[in-house]
């Protein structure tokens, strides 16, 4: 992937995202996740409709012991 726009000010940046370090689970250190969904309710008094609303967003849980990261927690 080349990032190399990145840079602020016209300069460029060279980036390559293989030389960046891996993101470990908080809780096992394990580095591979699984993307899971993550369901909100909103309110239909908020949304000014008859029904509540419901939104999927997505995450990602630790494929050994299923934490999901405070970073990702939403």
């Amino acid at each position: 992937m080349d990032l190399s726009n990145l840079g602020q000010g016209g300069q460029q940046v060279k980036l390559n995202v293989a030389d960046s370090p891996n993101v470990e689970c908080e809780n096992c250190e394990n580095i591979f996740f699984d993307k899971v969904t993550v369901i909100k309710k909103i309110s239909k008094l908020l949304v000014g409709t008859s029904e509540d609303q419901y939104v999927p967003m997505e995450t990602y849980k630790c494929t050994e012991c299923g934490n999901i990261n405070k970073d990702f927690k939403l």
